[in-house]
Formats: C-alpha cells, structure tokens, sequence
C-alpha cells in the first residue's frame, strides 16, 4: 500500500509540474509575440527611415551636391532593412501561433490584443540565493515527484526481499456438526515455505531492485544539483537584467541623439556627415532599439 501511495503522489506532483510548465510557457510565449510585435514597429520604422536617406541621397545626386556612388551606400541600407522588417514579422507570426496553440486558440481565429508593458521603472526585490535556494528544493514539483518515486522504490526493494524470503500462512478452521453425538472439530493450520532452487531469479530480482534504488538516489542528486544551478543562474540573470534594460535605454538616448546630429549636419553640407555617416548611425541607432525591446522582454521573462 505505502509503495502504491507513493506512486501516486509522484504522479500528483508530475500532475503539477506538467501545470506550472504550461503556465510559464503561456507568460513566457505571451511575452515573445509582444516582443515580436514591437520588433515589427522598429523595424518598420527602421524601413522608413533608410528609405527616406536613400531619397534625399537621390535627390542631392540630381543637383549635383553629392556623387553618384553615394547611391549605392543608401540603397543597400535601404534593402537590408527591409530584411530586417520581413524577419521580425516571420518572427512575429511564428511567437503568435506558439502562444495559440498554447492556449488552444484555433488557428484560424486572431490572436487577441496583447496588453503592452512597458520599461520596468521599480528596482526588483530579489531574495537571497540561500532562501530561493531553500524554497526552490522544497517545493519544486518535479523534485518531489522524485522523492517519491525513490520512496516507492525502496519499498519495492522491501518487498522483493520479502518475496524471496520465508513465507508464512496460518490457517484456523472451526466446524459443529448438530447430530446425535455433537462434534465439535477445530483445526490450526501453520505452513512455511522457502524457496529452495529457482534458478537464481529470487536473488537477481534482489539485486535489480537495489541497482534500481542507488540510480534512483543517484538521479535525484544531480537533479538537485542541476535545479540548484538553474536557481542560481535565474537569480543572477533577474538582477543584470534589469540593469541591462537601464543601459539599453541609455544607449537608445545616445543613438537617437547621434543620428539626429548627423542628419542634421547632412542638411546642413557638413563634408564628415556624408552617406556613409548617416548609414553608421543609423546602424547604430537600429542596433539600441532592438537591444532595448530585447531587454525588456527578457527582464520580464
């Protein structure tokens, strides 16, 4: 009975952990199509705005302010970031259709408005790693589905041991027969058994049954040591995550201020800001975009 219980609390446990995952997976893919969404409106606006250098560009080709091969620099941009767009909306419709098939959503129906978040603004509370260390091992799903199974594995060696051993029966009977002489008959019944020769098996089955505990107990050490790593690397991660969003965004702020500076001076004839200039920055300011909606995503992830 006891090794029965324990098989089925760790299918309970199996139960919830199968439960946790498809919720973390939910947020998780929730998360990758804002993300991707966001992607398609930079790089939208990314798509835009070479397209707008390559016309100015063509334009003081004609007056004659700029040369001919100039064109080329801005019509190359002008390309690759249409590339760019075209795989962030791949990206976009693929985040999309994992999170509908996640949720049972069929396919052919639209996937609903997402709730936009925005840059996280409060430093996040982070425990110390001994206590998410401590809560981590104790409460993890999987973990305690182990436990159990190793607990119902000992049992079973329990009984193997038991099975291959000497067996007992005690047997009571009591009959009355109402006659002319009344007899009264009882019978106590004891009987044992052990197996003299079966080839080996009982002994064997003893042996399988041990080897099946130690790499039970040998699995459930690692898998605590593997949990205990991803615990730590998660709590790591969290913290430079949020760091990493304040860089990006002060890096977005330097491109964006960059660029507009050598637009600028473009306009105005500066000689240092020609077209390969403009496409620098413009690289530049493309690249802290997206490390910006990257950031975010992974911090809330």
């Amino acid at each position: 009975f006891r090794s029965a219980r324990r098989g089925y609390e760790a299918e309970t446990f199996s139960a919830l952990q199968s439960l946790r995952s498809t919720l973390f997976d939910v947020h998780t893919q929730y998360f990758e199509a804002l993300r991707a969404q966001q992607l398609v409106k930079v790089t939208t606006i990314q798509r835009d705005r070479a397209q707008e250098v390559l016309k100015q560009t063509e334009a003081k080709i004609k007056v004659g302010e700029v040369a001919e091969k100039d064109r080329f620099q801005a019509d190359a941009d002008a390309l690759n970031a249409e590339v760019d767009r075209l795989a962030a909306l791949a990206r976009q419709r693929q985040a999309e259709a994992a999170l509908k098939a996640t949720i049972g959503l069929d396919m052919a129906t639209k996937l609903p408005a997402l709730e936009d978040f925005a840059e996280p603004s409060t430093e996040p509370v982070v425990p110390q790693l001994a206590d998410a260390m401590k809560e981590g091992l104790e409460n993890r799903a999987d973990l305690n589905a182990s436990r159990r199974r190793l607990e119902g594995n000992r049992y079973g060696l329990r009984l193997t041991k038991l099975d291959a051993g000497l067996k007992w029966s005690v047997d009571l009977g009591y009959t009355k027969q109402f006659s002319a002489d009344n007899v009264n008959q009882r019978l106590l019944g004891i009987r044992a058994s052990i197996p003299l020769f079966d080839g080996d098996r009982s002994r064997q089955a003893i042996k399988e049954s041990q080897a099946g505990v130690e790499a039970s107990e040998n699995q459930l050490v690692q898998q605590e040591r593997q949990i205990s790593a991803e615990i730590e690397s998660a709590l790591e991660t969290y913290t430079l995550n949020f760091d990493r969003v304040k860089a990006a965004k002060r890096a977005l702020e330097a491109a964006k201020v960059n660029f507009d500076k050598v637009v600028r001076a473009n306009a105005l004839g500066a000689q240092d800001a020609d077209v390969v200039a403009i496409s620098t920055a413009r690289v530049s300011l493309a690249t802290a975009e997206r490390n910006y909606i990257e950031a975010i995503y992974d911090y809330y992830i």
